[in-house]
Order: C-alpha cells, then structure tokens, then sequence
C-alpha cells in the first residue's frame, strides 16, 4: 500500500502536489487575486535602488483604490515570497565573517564656501553575527580607497 501511494505521489506533477498540501485552503477573493497578479512586477521593481513596499502600495492603491490597505498589501505579499523566493539563512560564528562592499547609492555633500556639490561613495562593513558596522564615505571605489576603507574598518 505504501509503495503504491509513493508510485502516485512520483507520477504528479508539482502544480498537483501543490494542491494537495492547499486542499483545506478557502479559495481566494477577486481582490486577492487582483493584487496577487502584481506581485512577480513588485519584487522586480523592489531590486531597484530606492523602490520600497510604501511605493509600490502606493502605486497598486492608485489603480485599485477598493484594494488592501497598506497593511493586508505587506501581509499578503510576504506570504507570497514565502511560497515562491524561499530564504537561505546562514549561520556564523563570532568573528568569523565580515561582508564588505560599497552601497551604490552615493552621498551628496555641498562645499559652504565654494557651493559646489561632491559626489561621495559609501563603504560599509558588518561582522556577520553582531552586526557591528562600520561606515565610511570615499572619494571613488578604487582599490586605494577600498584598501584604506577596509584598513579603517578592521
């Protein structure tokens, strides 16, 4: 009996064993449904610098202003990347790790006697299990800076 069971399960496709485990779910309303359509746009759109979950709700309320609030709209989204962008957590041991790089976004600082306006590079540090961080701005992200950065972070 068993075998036979496995034999079945082996011969389904994912979208059925998928159902099997969704069985006991109540089906979906139109407005979820509706929103849900959005989603794989959203996490495009979330990798971009700048574009927050606020933005996108704010975007998605603009079309459909009879939709979730921002509230049920964080909610059902994050029920949505559990099914389909599963996480990797890691584990770390003190001191074990630090990630390193620059952060992409630039800072602006503006000269008080000349006016003019600096572009600055944002090096940042973490140690993997305290979260310590350390971050400095430099003029590029050449190895001489990113050597000096990381001289000064350690």
């Amino acid at each position: 009996m068993l075998q036979a069971d496995a034999y079945e399960l082996s011969e389904m496709t994912l979208e059925e064993i998928h159902r099997l485990f969704k069985a006991d779910q109540k089906p979906k309303s139109e407005q979820l449904r509706t929103l849900e359509r959005y989603f794989p746009y959203f996490d495009r759109e979330l990798r971009k610098t700048g574009v927050t979950r606020q933005l996108l709700w704010e975007e998605y309320y603009a079309k459909h202003p009879d939709g979730f609030k921002l509230s049920q709209f964080r909610y059902w989204y994050r029920e949505w990347t559990k099914e389909t962008s599963p996480v990797m957590h890691f584990t770390h041991k003190a001191g074990d790790k630090l990630f390193v790089d620059f952060t992409g976004k630039k800072l602006h600082i503006t000269d008080k006697y000349m006016g003019e306006i600096q572009e600055l590079e944002v090096y940042l540090c973490v140690l993997g299990i305290s979260h310590y961080t350390y971050v400095e701005a430099c003029r590029s992200q050449k190895l001489e800076d990113f050597m000096r950065c990381t001289e000064n972070a350690l």
